[in-house]
């Protein structure tokens, strides 16, 4: 009798330690995969991104992220940002990225967009957190707007040349990481560059780094490595 019960408790601690394991197991993602912004399947769970892309859009809360082996984080073309709250650690292992480049607004759209002049017509630079560069027929360029440390803000499109459209500003993204941010890749929102030598390029977009001490830090037009 006192064989089978110590069977018994032991059944049931295997049990518990499966569940355990089974609860904590991160979601792993190896495709390419969208997470739209109202979708929250994965909210509250570990995240794994390994040698693919995924696109999420909106604002979602997971225990921990973590890009690894080739693993690429951006958000969709001309959306509402990206916003990550997380309990735990963020990582960005080497070779790995955010990668909000390009994917603010279009060209020749948002509140920075570069101006357009001259015939044939050239597109100034966009402007973000400054004012964007002249064109070569001196088109006034975008204008200044912003708040450093505020909600993160998607960067503008350059002007239209006479062939070509501006390129896109950067994305933007709102972090608040309640662990520790070990970066070893690249978190990056850059405008993109002029499609043709007379457009404009876009300006960069922004990123906004929340710390579970209180400490808003934010990053403007540049890539962080």
């Amino acid at each position: 009798m006192k064989t089978f019960a110590f069977t018994l408790r032991v059944f049931l601690l295997l049990c518990l330690a499966v569940i355990s394991i089974t609860s904590a197991s991160a979601v792993v993602f190896t495709t390419d995969t969208s997470i739209g912004a109202l979708d929250t399947s994965y909210d509250g769970q570990d995240v794994v991104v390994s040698n693919c892309v995924v696109t999420m859009d909106g604002a979602h809360a997971f225990n921990s992220f973590r890009l690894a082996a080739g693993g690429i984080l951006t958000h969709t073309l001309s959306s509402n940002g990206l916003s990550l709250t997380l309990t735990n650690d963020l990582q960005v292992e080497s070779g790995c990225a955010i990668n909000l480049t390009g994917r603010g607004f279009e060209g020749n759209t948002g509140t920075g967009n570069g101006g357009e002049a001259g015939s044939p017509q050239s597109g100034a630079g966009a402007g973000h957190g400054g004012y964007g560069g002249l064109s070569s027929s001196n088109a006034l360029g975008g204008n200044c707007y912003g708040v450093f440390d505020q909600p993160a803000t998607l960067g503008s499109g350059g002007g239209q040349g006479a062939s070509a459209i501006g390129g896109a500003g950067g994305g933007a993204i709102k972090l608040a990481i309640g662990g520790s941010a070990i970066i070893e890749g690249a978190i990056s929102a850059n405008g993109a560059n002029a499609t043709n030598s007379r457009s404009g390029g876009g300006s960069g977009g922004q990123c906004l780094d929340h710390r579970a001490n209180g400490d808003w830090r934010g990053y403007n037009h540049s890539t962080r490595r």
